[in-house]
C-alpha cells in the first residue's frame, strides 16, 4: 500500500508540472502582429501631419495678423492727425480704373514732387547698378513700402502691391527683403490668375537668392503655376525637390498633399 501511494504521489507531480509548463511558455511569448500597437502608430503618423499642417496655417494667420496690425496703425496716426508714415514714399493713391488699365504703369510712375519726398535719398542709399546681395539691413524708408505692398496685397489689390514691391526693388535689391518682395510679386500675380507672370517672378526668387528664407515656399509655389499651366509632370518635379530639400518644413507638408491629390490618395 505504500508503494501505491508513491506511486499516485509520482504521477500527481508529474501532472502539475506538465500542465503548468505551457501557461508559463505562453506568457513569456510576445505578442506578433499586434494589430493594436499598428493602429496607435497610424494614428501617431496621421496626427505628425495634421500638426505640421496646422503649423502652415499658424504662419497664413500670423502674417495676416502683420498686416493687421499695420492697418491698425496707420489708422491710429490718422486719428491723431499725424500722416501715416508710408505718404512720404508713395505718390497719391490712383483711381481702380487706372491700375487696371495697365500692370506695369503703376511702377514707372514716380511720385510727384513735394516737400516731404524722400525718394531721391532711397535711391542713392542703392543704385540700381548694384550686385544684389540681400545682406543688408533695410531702412525706414524701405521698410515702409515694402509693408505698404504686404498690406495691399492682404487687402486683396494686388496689381497695388505689385507696384509697391517693385518700387521696393528698385531702391532696397541688396537688403534683407528683396527676396520676401520678389516672392511676394509672384504671389500678387498668382493671386490675379496670371500664371505665366507669376512663375517667372517666383524662378527670379530662386535664381537671385538661392540661399533665401523663401526657397521652399517659392518651389512649391513654381509647381502649383506649373499646374495651372498644365505641366504637371514639371509641377510633381518641384513638389519631390521641396520634400528633398526641406523635409519636415510647412512647404514640404503642403507638397506632400498635391503629390497625395495628383496620385488620387
Amino acid at each position: 500500500m505504500l508503494r501505491a501511494a508513491l506511486v499516485c504521489l509520482a504521477v500527481g507531480l508529474v501532472g502539475c508540472t506538465t500542465v503548468g509548463t505551457p501557461r508559463a511558455t505562453k506568457d513569456a511569448t510576445p505578442a506578433q502582429d499586434d494589430p493594436v500597437a499598428t493602429t496607435t502608430a497610424a494614428r501617431l503618423a496621421e496626427l505628425q501631419r495634421q500638426a505640421a499642417m496646422a503649423q502652415a496655417e499658424i504662419r497664413l494667420l500670423r502674417q495676416s495678423l502683420a498686416a493687421l496690425q499695420v492697418e491698425v496703425e496707420h489708422m491710429a496716426a490718422a486719428a491723431d492727425g499725424v500722416p501715416p508714415p508710408v505718404t512720404s514714399f508713395e505718390p497719391s493713391a490712383p483711381s481702380a480704373s487706372t491700375f487696371e488699365s495697365s500692370e506695369l504703369e503703376p511702377v514707372r510712375v514716380e511720385p510727384p514732387p513735394a516737400p516731404t519726398v524722400i525718394e531721391p535719398e532711397v535711391v542713392a542709399v542703392a543704385p540700381p547698378t548694384a550686385a544684389p546681395t540681400a545682406s543688408a539691413r533695410v531702412t525706414l524708408a524701405g521698410q515702409s513700402i515694402y509693408d505698404r505692398g504686404y498690406t495691399l496685397y492682404h487687402q486683396g489689390r494686388f496689381i497695388d502691391a505689385e507696384s509697391s514691391f517693385q518700387r521696393f526693388l528698385q531702391a532696397h535689391s541688396d537688403t534683407e527683403l528683396a527676396d520676401n518682395a520678389q516672392f511676394w510679386i509672384g504671389e500678387s500675380r498668382f493671386a490675379r490668375s496670371d500664371f505665366m507672370g507669376a512663375l517667372l517672378a517666383f524662378q527670379e526668387v530662386l535664381d537671385r537668392f538661392p540661399s533665401g528664407n523663401k526657397t521652399a515656399d517659392t518651389l512649391l509655389k513654381v509647381g502649383d503655376c506649373l499646374v495651372r499651366l498644365d505641366n504637371a509632370g514639371g509641377a510633381e518635379q518641384r513638389y519631390h525637390e521641396v520634400l528633398r530639400r526641406f523635409p519636415g518644413s510647412a512647404a514640404a507638408v503642403m507638397a506632400e498633399e498635391r503629390l497625395g491629390r495628383s496620385s488620387g490618395e
